[in-house]
């Protein structure tokens, strides 16, 4: 199989460097295995691929389109798999839930305790023995989860590996199974228990599991492909055969049936719409046509996001562009946009708002340009507007400047100040949370090191 492992995410997971003994068990069987980092991520780049794996995303979030392309590449028979760890979407700053929605899963942004029954000597690698039968958990009795996340999942998703009672959180969801189109979707709350370290592939059935879960890939692609074989093998038609009399050649007991003509029309249409010629159109052309399709996106008021991106992606190819090759341009237009009306709008209210009486500014106390620059930049990084005003009255001669201090604290927005405060409790706790999990890694670290001492 061709499997690519993601690296345009920031995955902490790296398949040749702390991944080199699951890296050489699947090379052993003959598996093509290679990095992708082509950002961002294309369907025309990865259609190839058997897999396409995620070792733990960290601080990355997918862009609409990269999620329409990873989502056409499982309908059209690639599989995902995805390892998260410790903290989820929140603790890792991503967003594989804006993915994964389409599969009815959800990574949960907690941290899975066993404090009875854990390995390493920590209870973040809890031991959990509830695992449902299936080829991927084929002779696996006990795993060891490291530093791993819970998830959601709907009534169509099937469940491989649940917690213990005694774990926190109790009888939780860690290993899920999706199929959507012809393609599947594996995601896992751990990535470390696939790992090299010393709390990591070796424990308990850790490397049981991993290993019949792409084995197990390989034999249902493989058996996809012997049937298709079996299906469009048939009789060769001639002029003195009708049509109606042709028949099917058996092959070892089995009979084959002609695929019915709507299934063969849609896979010609199929195949007009991916063979749609990618005219030649510079930058700025795509940017006006990209700039023209999404008025008329908006025009039809589609509330699903991912759903206008796929719609938009569709009618740029139709018209010789490459979206997701826009989107960079787009966004920094918009950034550009965005910063001059914030600037326009601030000038305004200032012009408005903060004004001096001309009899209480002497005419003969011009304004300095070094305090025209300060006021500019007050404006720039978005200062109080009281606060310009005492600026300008100093400026002015209006007031002592050893008056303005006291002034300026007036000025202070308590409701700002306590919704900023609150913000930074937020940020706080999900750093705490992230220390508590670094700690628990530099404790495996030294473990490690202390094992190769030995």
């Amino acid at each position: 199989m061709n499997i690519l492992f993601d690296e345009t995410q920031k995955e902490r997971g790296k398949i040749f460097d702390n991944f080199k003994i699951l890296s050489q068990d699947l090379e052993a069987v003959d598996n093509k295995i290679a990095i992708y980092d082509s950002y961002p991520i294309k369907y025309s780049s990865i259609n190839n691929a058997d897999i396409m794996v995620f070792l733990c995303p960290d601080g990355s979030k997918l862009y609409g389109y990269e999620v329409q392309a990873l989502l056409r590449f499982i309908d059209e028979g690639g599989s995902l798999f995805i390892f998260a760890n410790a903290g989820g979407d929140k603790g890792l700053n991503t967003n594989l839930n804006t993915l994964l929605k389409h599969f009815d899963i959800e990574i949960i942004s907690n941290q899975v305790f066993d404090y009875q029954e854990f390995d390493s000597e920590l209870e973040r690698c809890p031991i959990v023995d509830r695992i449902f039968k299936h080829p991927i958990t084929k002779d696996v009795k006990e795993l060891t989860l490291v530093s791993s996340c819970s998830l959601n999942i709907g009534s169509d998703v099937i469940e491989l590996v649940r917690t213990k009672q005694s774990s926190d959180p109790p009888s939780a969801t860690v290993m899920a199974l999706a199929q959507r189109g012809k393609g599947k979707v594996f995601v896992s709350g751990s990535y470390l228990m696939f790992s090299d370290r010393k709390a990591g592939i070796n424990l308990r059935d850790n490397k049981s599991l991993i290993t019949n879960l792409f084995k197990w890939l390989e034999l249902t692609k493989r058996k996809k492909i012997e049937l298709d074989q079996v299906k469009t093998i048939k009789v060769q038609k001639t002029e003195e055969i009708p049509i109606a009399e042709t028949e099917e050649i058996p092959i070892a007991g089995v009979v084959s049936e002609e695929i019915p003509q709507p299934m063969m029309e849609e896979k010609q249409i199929e195949d007009e719409r991916v063979e749609i010629p990618t005219q030649e159109v510079s930058i700025e052309e795509s940017i006006a046509i990209v700039l023209e399709l999404q008025e008329q996106v908006e025009a039809l008021d589609i509330e699903d996001q991912g759903y206008r991106d796929i719609l938009l992606t569709d009618m740029a190819r139709r018209r010789g562009v490459d979206y997701g090759k826009i989107i960079p341009f787009l966004d920094k237009i918009e950034d550009e946009k965005e910063r001059e009306e914030i600037a326009v709008s601030e000038e305004i209210k200032v012009s408005e708002e903060i004004k001096v009486n001309e009899e209480d500014i002497p005419m003969s106390i011009p304004i300095p340009e070094s305090v025209k620059d300060l006021i500019d930049r007050t404006i720039e990084y978005q200062v109080p507007r009281d606060t310009i005003r005492e600026i300008k009255k100093v400026a002015s001669g209006i007031i002592d400047p050893t008056e303005t201090m006291e002034t300026l604290m007036g000025t202070i927005d308590l409701s700002e100040m306590v919704e900023s405060v609150n913000s930074l409790k937020k940020s706080v706790d999900i750093l705490s949370a992230n220390i508590v999990n670094l700690l628990g890694e530099i404790v495996l670290a030294l473990q490690d090191l202390k094992g190769k001492n030995k």
